[in-house]
């Protein structure tokens, strides 16, 4: 689930992929639009 938060510039999504290890994901929110800095 995303979660839209006044003044927040980064999210943090941290998830399992496919073969069980932990990754993240870091997106930052600019101008209505959600870019992907890091997978």
């Amino acid at each position: 689930s995303v979660a839209v938060v006044n003044n927040v510039d980064y999210v943090v999504n941290l998830h399992q992929d496919s073969i069980a290890k932990k990754s993240s994901t870091i997106t930052k929110i600019v101008d209505g639009n959600v870019i992907v800095i890091r997978e």
